[in-house]
């Protein structure tokens, strides 16, 4: 009885240390889930499908009109200092990351795109970006999105370390959810496109 009463009391307190899914996500069907850095859970991909059905050069045009892979410019200012005067030196980093053409490759029955979409959380702005593949099936059309990263745009004091894992657990402050709402609307936009032909 002994060994019970200690036992339980280090369980719970290792249950509250082990990170939780955000309870949102449970609540959003065709996310699936792996596990990234430090063996924390990321969203591994997400996969919404709409009841349209399109041909393959239409499907092909409103992934390209929709989709936008520009360059993403990241920005720091961690070097800043004041000097010995009372001065303050802002020394602005800046990286850009590269962007290109949004289709990668022409599938028989589908296309894959990589995409870049920007959302703001607290007045802080972030990039997410991803794969998509589009695949036309017999009665419907499935968005799949894949290697799902964010970084925040501008870091301001601290080094800005780039694209990440998209974390699902409630205390990492990921913004999953606000993710998953980037990533339909980049689907409601393509449909939107297939729904006009």
């Amino acid at each position: 009885m002994k060994n019970f009463l200690i036992a339980v009391p280090a369980l719970m307190l290792l249950s509250a240390c082990t990170p939780t899914r955000m309870s949102e996500l449970n609540n959003i069907n065709g996310l699936q889930y792996g596990v990234g850095s430090f063996g924390a859970e990321i969203i591994e991909s997400y996969t919404v499908t709409r009841n349209q059905t399109s041909s393959n050069n239409i499907l092909s045009m409103c992934v390209r009109n929709s989709i936008d892979n520009h360059a993403v410019v990241l920005q720091d200012n961690a070097n800043s200092f004041v000097g010995a005067s009372g001065t303050y030196y802002n020394i602005n980093k800046q990286y850009v990351v590269n962007g290109g053409a949004n289709i990668q490759q022409q599938l028989p029955n589908g296309i894959v795109a990589q995409g870049v979409t920007y959302y703001s959380s607290m007045l802080i702005g972030y990039a997410v970006k991803y794969q998509l593949t589009v695949r036309q099936n017999n009665d419907n059309i499935s968005y799949t999105f894949n290697n799902i990263q964010q970084a925040q745009q501008n870091t301001g004091s601290m080094n800005n370390y780039g694209f990440s894992q998209i974390f699902t657990d409630k205390w990492s402050a990921s913004g999953a959810t606000s993710v998953v709402k980037k990533l339909d609307e980049e689907v409601d936009k393509i449909d939107s496109c297939l729904a006009s032909y």
